[in-house]
């Protein structure tokens, strides 16, 4: 049982504690991630600050591929156009470049398979599969920067 001094101090401990962990979730975002929080929110000048300094972290090619999208947005929506313009530009190139990485590694599995025996080309075969489902995902991808890269066209 509680004593009478802890039971005063409980609720204050108990909403001390909620603040700090609420705190440290929102320290653990990415600048992605809250560049998102405000590009839905409609904060486009607090979005395009988070998600400027989002493209100078260190992350993978896809992490850059959605800065670069959503940070095109947020220029786009503060009716930056120019600058959303080359955003999406340095998007698609940044597809560009995982997709001829993704060709030339193909194009070696299948010289791979001319060579191998049989049971070494179930793993190869697998890898080029997984290879061209992404290359297919990353063709969806720039579809959809190319849209909206077109719709904010139409704005100039």
């Amino acid at each position: 049982m509680l004593r009478d001094d802890m039971r005063y101090y409980l609720p204050f401990f108990l909403s001390t504690l909620l603040c700090i962990f609420l705190a440290a979730c929102t320290l653990s975002q990415t600048h992605l991630q809250r560049g998102k929080n405000y590009l839905d929110k409609k904060k486009y000048v607090q979005a395009i600050g988070e998600l400027e300094k989002a493209a100078n972290e260190e992350g993978d090619i896809y992490y850059y591929i959605d800065t670069y999208s959503y940070l095109g947005d947020a220029y786009a929506n503060n009716g930056e156009i120019p600058k959303a313009i080359s955003i999406y530009r340095n998007a698609v190139q940044i597809i560009h470049l995982r997709l001829r990485e993704i060709s030339a590694q193909r194009r070696d599995i299948r010289k791979s398979l001319n060579a191998k025996s049989n049971s070494k080309a179930q793993n190869v075969q697998e890898e080029d599969m997984r290879l061209a489902d992404e290359e297919w995902k990353l063709t969806e991808v720039e579809k959809d920067i190319n849209s909206r890269l077109k719709r904010v066209k139409r704005k100039m």
